[in-house]
């Protein structure tokens, strides 16, 4: 594994998901449990957005990860319950990046 950069991890304490940020060079798959590909959409040299689904304790939860490439930038959450999946996926799939100065 080779990862380069600034990490913020958030916990969300009521669905206990994580969040988190990544700005710099990400040399690897970071998705890294057993899990089974839900969807992968890239725009080549933009961006790529991808979702799993997993099991932990009999219960189904999801991974999400979104790499803007122009800006080294990933943003990600997990352990998202199957009941929250909509709640989460409106946020990320309404994010605003933009470069400031």
């Amino acid at each position: 594994m080779y990862e380069e950069g600034v990490f913020k991890d958030i916990l969300v304490y009521k669905d206990n998901v994580v969040l988190s940020f990544h700005f710099g060079a990400m040399n690897y798959e970071s998705i890294d449990k057993p899990a089974n590909e839900v969807s992968d959409f890239k725009i080549s040299g933009l961006l790529r957005d991808r979702k799993y689904k997993y099991i932990e304790n009999n219960e189904f939860f999801y991974k999400r990860e979104i790499n803007i490439f122009p800006y080294n930038l990933d943003i990600l959450y997990d352990r998202v319950p199957e009941n929250k999946l909509n709640e989460y996926d409106e946020i990320f799939s309404n994010l605003k990046i933009f470069k400031t100065k």
